[in-house]
């Protein structure tokens, strides 16, 4: 839809504007599903949902920050036939996704129990610990979704945008009453259920990459590196260092003398 960002401006902003609103309820009902769902298993789990989400979108809002950046940067390059500098601004949008997830994903998997502790969990420290080490050990998920539809939006493509979200929304739904109860899951399900629906929404968004990142990987000018740490082998290893990292942190948190 590049064409339509070149073409008349009002006929762009009616166009581009109704799948970003449809963008936003969705991310609403995702929120919401997880609440609905969660109050089921008790004060305590609610709760620790609650403890631990302002610092989860804190992170998250980096990525959103990086996602606005790009957003605007493709677009003008764009606007100015300028689409090396587009492929490239993007590319390192997708640099940056990696390394806020990684120090991210350390730094809050090792503070969490002190942050828990000042922001007085209480009983709920224990399931807050327990929903946290999985939703910070995988927040490359979270935060490569952000950054991902922005470059769409950023091209004029804001349905694939609003279709990605769909996706995240409609498989959380469907996937907490599974994981949390049926599977018997609990907190963790809760956990799991958001981290695989943000995960869906990145593989859509990989499978039908924006077209800026598509020029930016197959162009022989640009960075090897970028490409290295974007590539989906190198995703893939990034998941499993922090679910590691998670695992071993929830370990070490279990091993802890509980304070009187």
């Amino acid at each position: 839809n590049i064409e339509l960002l070149l073409g008349d401006h009002k006929t762009a902003i009616k166009k581009l504007a109704w799948p970003m609103m449809v963008s936003m309820f969705l991310v609403m009902a995702y929120n919401l599903a997880d609440g609905v769902w969660v109050a089921g298993l008790g004060a305590d789990a609610l709760a620790a949902v609650g403890f631990i989400t302002p610092s989860l979108m804190t992170l998250v809002g980096l990525g959103t920050g990086v996602g606005a950046g790009v957003n605007s940067l493709v677009a003008r390059f764009i606007g100015s036939d300028n689409y090396k500098q587009a492929n490239n601004t993007a590319l390192h949008s997708l640099v940056l996704t990696v390394i806020i997830s990684i120090v991210g994903a350390v730094v809050m998997c090792l503070a969490l129990p002190t942050i828990l502790d000042v922001m007085g969990a209480g009983s709920a420290t224990q399931t807050a610990l327990d929903y946290g080490y999985i939703v910070f050990g995988c927040m490359i998920v979270f935060i490569y979704s952000n950054v991902g539809t922005a470059i769409l939006r950023s091209e004029g493509d804001v349905k694939r945008a609003m279709y990605a979200m769909a996706v995240t929304a409609i498989i959380n739904i469907i996937l907490d009453p599974i994981m949390i109860y049926t599977l018997g899951m609990g907190i963790s399900g809760a956990a799991w259920a958001t981290v695989i629906s943000a995960a869906m929404s990145c593989i859509s968004l990989g499978i039908s990459r924006p077209i800026a990142i598509r020029r930016a990987m197959s162009a022989s000018a640009m960075l090897t590196l970028p490409s290295v740490l974007t590539s989906p082998i190198a995703i893939a290893m990034l998941y499993c260092a922090t679910t590691m990292v998670s695992s071993v942190m929830q370990e070490v948190s279990a091993l802890q003398p509980m304070k009187l």
